[in-house]
C-alpha cells in the first residue's frame, strides 16, 4: 500500500536505520544513494521559460519564478529494510514554501503533483529508483485514476559537488525530450554529504 504522509518521519522497520553521516565503516559500506545527501543551492536553471509556458504558468507568475532560487536538504539513511535499501528524505525550499518527501527506493509512496499556486492539490501514485551507475534518482508520478506516468523528476550527482535536478513532463504520452516538457536545474553542494 502506499504510503501518503510524506513526513520525515523514518518508516519503521526491523532494522535500525543508520543516518549516513554517522555510518561508522567506510563509504562503501554505505548506499551509493549517500552521494545526494547534504545541502545544495541552486545556481543555474535551463529551460523553465518554456517548461513555464506549455505549463500555462500566467506571465507575472513566470517572471518571479524564473529567478527564484531554491534550496535542497537530502539525507540519506541505510538499511531502512535490511541490507542494501535506503530511505531518502528531500526538504525543498522554494519561495511558495517548503516542500517534503520520503522516498523509500522500489517501494510506492504518494506525492503532490506541482501546479500554480493556489491550484487544485492532486497526488500522484509515485515510484522511486536509484541507478547506482548513472548516479540518478528517479521519481515517476502516475495518475491514480488511470495510472498513466505525468511527470519524471530526476535527481543526478555530477562531477565537482553538482547535481542536476530535471522535472519532465510526460502526459499524453509525451516522451519528456521536447523542449517545453522539461527543466533543468542546477545545484552546488553548500554542505553535509
Amino acid at each position: 500500500a502506499a504510503r501518503g504522509d510524506n513526513s520525515l518521519v523514518p518508516k519503521p522497520s526491523a532494522t535500525p536505520t543508520t543516518p549516513v553521516s554517522a555510518w561508522p565503516g567506510p563509504a562503501t559500506d554505505r548506499h551509493s544513494a549517500h552521494e545526494l545527501g547534504g545541502l545544495w543551492d541552486m545556481v543555474e536553471v535551463q529551460e523553465m521559460e518554456a517548461f513555464m509556458v506549455a505549463r500555462g504558468v500566467p506571465w507575472a507568475i513566470r517572471k518571479v519564478m524564473g529567478k527564484a532560487k531554491i534550496k535542497q536538504e537530502i539525507k540519506v539513511t541505510s538499511e531502512v529494510n535490511g541490507p542494501g535499501t535506503c530511505q531518502i528524505d528531500i526538504i525543498m525550499h522554494t519561495p511558495m514554501g517548503k516542500k517534503e518527501v520520503s522516498l523509500v527506493p522500489g517501494e510506492p509512496t504518494l506525492i503532490e503533483r506541482p501546479g500554480p499556486p493556489g491550484g487544485k492539490k492532486q497526488m500522484l501514485n509515485a515510484t522511486a529508483t536509484w541507478d547506482e551507475k548513472s548516479r540518478k534518482l528517479s521519481v515517476d508520478g502516475a495518475l491514480q485514476e488511470t495510472g498513466e506516468v505525468v511527470l519524471r523528476f530526476e535527481r543526478q550527482v555530477l562531477e565537482g559537488g553538482r547535481m542536476r535536478f530535471t522535472e519532465r513532463f510526460l502526459e499524453g504520452g509525451r516522451s519528456g525530450g521536447d523542449r517545453g516538457d522539461y527543466v533543468h536545474r542546477f545545484f552546488e553542494r553548500v554542505g553535509g554529504s
